[in-house]
């Protein structure tokens, strides 16, 4: 399997950003050797995906991201294209590993 993607990120405020990212790849599969019940013979993927993101940091320690993912896969050359949307939501309560700062008083004893 070969992939190629790229994507980018912008910031529209303090609180808000929106990320867009492209992929293209291909998948193939040699010919079964042994005739059994494995991959079909010579199958050939292509598949294109988009993917975008809005997150807004709603407090300190709170953000939510908006998710969607749209994708089509091309079985065989002239085969039918079969489409694959994802729309999702994620709610992240918490910090990053690192960010919280350890209160000098009690490491100081």
């Amino acid at each position: 399997a070969t992939i190629y993607g790229a994507g980018i990120t912008r910031l529209l405020s303090r609180h808000m950003s929106l990320s867009y990212d492209l992929f293209f790849g291909h998948s193939d599969y040699p010919e079964d050797a042994g005739g059994g019940g494995g991959i079909p013979a010579g199958v050939y993927n292509r598949y294109t995906t988009h993917m975008l993101s809005l997150r807004v940091t709603l407090a300190r320690h709170l953000a939510v991201t908006f998710l969607g993912t749209f994708g089509r896969r091309v079985l065989e050359e002239a085969g039918p294209a079969l489409n694959r949307n994802f729309i999702g939501l994620n709610l992240v309560y918490g910090s990053a590993m690192g960010t919280m700062p350890t209160p000098s008083g009690i490491m100081a004893r």
